[in-house]
């Protein structure tokens, strides 16, 4: 690939596919990526993004976890009623027979979500709005026993990954044009999404942590 003075380029294939679908609804959505961008100035500074910081990034975690909504890892989950029963007083399904709920279908049911369920907002997920989302509406990881053991761990190194990209990089498309392809295996993400980064004009000072390593050498 070619490379132009101070521009990266690289290929999101193959790497985590919550932070690849974070950054194309980012790059689609210049107003989010900005309040962003200035969220993370404001709360970092020049200090290097630490465990400690992530309450003050509340909009981050806003971000992403809107765009596991729209765009959760795992496509679909099988759930099997103990006995037999009545799902909305309609279809009856015998004990034992798995159910297999898709995901993204869930995620976008405008009864759960509102007219607008197709949209990316992450206010959606704001501390006033987020106690209306209804139950089980939302399940990124997964479900009852089976759900994601990590998940906690998932969602806060994501977020250091998003606030050290936003503070030391300026994020733009390699493609303005690009129209998204899913790339379907165990589970989904953007097939053939590339984006240019170029190094902003910051310095980030050593952490407490690297301070502390210097000097016991």
């Amino acid at each position: 690939m070619a490379h132009r003075p101070g521009v990266q380029r690289d290929s999101l294939r193959g790497h985590d596919a919550r932070l690849s679908f974070t950054l194309y609804e980012l790059l689609r959505h210049p107003g989010v990526l900005a309040k962003a961008r200035a969220q993370v100035d404001e709360v970092l500074g020049t200090e290097s993004a630490r465990f400690e910081h992530l309450p003050r990034l509340g909009y981050l975690d806003q971000i992403l976890k809107e765009t596991l909504r729209l765009w959760p890892t795992a496509p679909a989950f099988n759930v099997t009623p103990y006995e037999d029963t009545t799902l909305g007083g309609r279809y009856e399904v015998p004990a034992g027979q798995p159910i297999m709920i898709l995901i993204p279908q869930l995620h976008r049911d405008k009864a759960a979500w509102g007219e607008d369920a197709g949209i990316f907002d992450p206010e959606r997920f704001s501390p006033e709005r987020a106690a209306e989302i209804p139950a089980n509406a939302w399940k990124p990881f997964g479900n009852g026993q089976r759900s994601c053991i990590g998940r906690g761990f998932a969602l806060q190194e994501a977020m250091l990954f998003l606030a050290k990209l936003l503070q030391r990089f300026e994020v733009t498309a390699a493609d303005p044009g690009y129209e998204l392809q899913i790339k379907h295996t165990l589970t989904m993400k953007p097939e053939g999404l590339f984006i240019h980064v170029r190094r902003r004009d910051v310095t980030i000072a050593a952490s407490p942590r690297a301070d502390v390593e210097q000097a016991r050498q």
